[in-house]
């Protein structure tokens, strides 16, 4: 059985409100997501978290220091799905943290249908983008 990672991801915005939300996900999934964070996505990013506030990152790691991933168990996941609706067609995640669902790849990384191109793909991408 694959292995599964809660991903949580906490921020605050302007010492006023807490943001927070997780994903649970394979651990192959978490490490292509965590790819896309780094390679796929253009920094400076702004996130909304209400009306008209937004929390910028201006790079990957500013973004990547607000995330824990924990490893749980095949049951442990069970009683999240149990306790938390499910939000996303995508993943099982609550609260905010479906951004890479929500347009926040550049748009060479999707598929015309939706979702993300893939990890070999990508790599292409990235490399030419890196010898210009």
């Amino acid at each position: 059985m694959e292995k599964i990672v809660l991903v949580k991801y906490e921020d605050n915005w302007a010492d006023e409100m807490d943001i927070a939300g997780f994903v649970i996900m394979t651990k192959q999934e978490w490490e292509d997501m965590s790819y896309q964070i780094r390679w796929c996505m253009t920094f400076p990013i702004e996130f909304s978290c209400g009306t008209n506030e937004f929390i910028t990152y201006k790079e990957p790691g500013n973004f990547l220091q607000k995330i824990e991933v924990q490893e749980i168990s095949y049951q442990e996941s069970l009683f999240l799905k149990r306790i938390f609706p499910e939000v996303s067609s995508s993943c099982w995640s609550y609260g905010h943290f479906d951004f890479i669902n929500d347009g926040a790849l550049d748009e060479e990384f999707y598929l015309e249908k939706g979702g993300f191109i893939g990890r070999e793909a990508a790599d292409k991408i990235v490399k030419a983008r890196h010898k210009q």
